[in-house]
């Protein structure tokens, strides 16, 4: 092992989508679609103020 180099890798591409949302929280991340269907993440979305630092949190 003298001399030798050791690399890893990581793909968090699509970490975000891997968090599943509180079910207290599902509800606040609801839209509504013009043919009146409510649609909301199961997962934890990009884009959310606090999304990016409970990612870094469970890596």
């Amino acid at each position: 092992m003298s001399g030798s180099t050791n690399f890893s890798a990581i793909d968090l591409m699509d970490g975000f989508y891997q968090i599943l949302m509180c079910e207290t929280d599902m509800p606040l991340t609801a839209v509504s679609t013009p043919s009146g269907m409510l649609w909301g993440w199961l997962v934890m979305p990009q884009g959310l103020k606090g999304a990016s630092i409970t990612s870094n949190c469970m890596v």
